[in-house]
């Protein structure tokens, strides 16, 4: 009798036993299945924020027309990308003129619209804002050296026409992407369009006369 009364109460001690495991089993998954699904919601409305202020849904479709420039040695996402702006700066110390100055300032722009090129095709943003003001910028103060230039007295027609047919290329290559992007790469590239104008139309007051009609038509 006394071992009856001893089996009886191991009975639900075992099936408590393996019911708590079995319990503890489903809480885990249970646990984990909710982690996992509030993970891929948070990382879903992360996804979407983006897409909504930076464009990103639509970066892996952005692009520009091939480029005529090549890109620097160090690209606009690289951590030392301060050692190329350190060079351009080394440039513009060894050009004494204000035309080899201009010159070295279109070149840099060139840069800029290869890299562009480079970070869009790499989705990086940042990298993507970088090159679009190198290019307005520089285009910018290669305005202002020309004009510089003209007060020394030098003919400057051919280097205006430079100039001028550059920034003409990169105002067809930033159209191009504006017509694709979203959000804050939109914004990025209406502001550089719009600093792109300015320069052109102070590079245009020193254009020959046969060509400024030619720009007017």
């Amino acid at each position: 009798m006394r071992k009856f009364i001893q089996h009886l109460f191991k009975i639900p001690q075992r099936f408590l036993q393996k019911t708590l495991i079995s319990a503890k089993g489903a809480g885990f998954i249970f646990l984990l299945s909710v982690s996992l699904t509030s993970l891929i919601a948070a990382n879903s409305v992360s996804a979407s924020h983006q897409e909504d202020v930076l464009g990103v849904e639509a970066m892996p479709v952005l692009s520009i027309p091939p480029t005529a420039e090549g890109p620097g040695f160090l690209l606009p996402d690289s951590p030392i990308f301060f050692l190329d702006l350190l060079k351009q700066e080394v440039r513009l110390l060894l050009a004494f003129t204000p035309e080899q100055k201009a010159n070295v300032h279109n070149a840099v722009a060139g840069e800029r619209l290869a890299e562009l090129q480079l970070m869009l095709a790499k989705n990086n943003v940042s990298g993507v804002r970088i090159a679009l003001q190198g290019i307005s910028d520089n285009l910018k103060f290669a305005a202002n050296d020309l004009v510089n230039a003209k007060l020394t007295g030098r003919n400057i027609n051919l280097l205006a026409k430079e100039i001028n047919d550059s920034i003409k290329e990169k105002q067809k290559s930033l159209s191009v992407l504006e017509k694709d992007a979203t959000g804050e790469i939109k914004a990025q590239v209406m502001a550089a369009k719009e600093s792109l104008k300015l320069s052109k139309n102070k590079v245009e007051d020193h254009l020959p006369s046969d060509l400024l009609i030619n720009e007017m038509e």
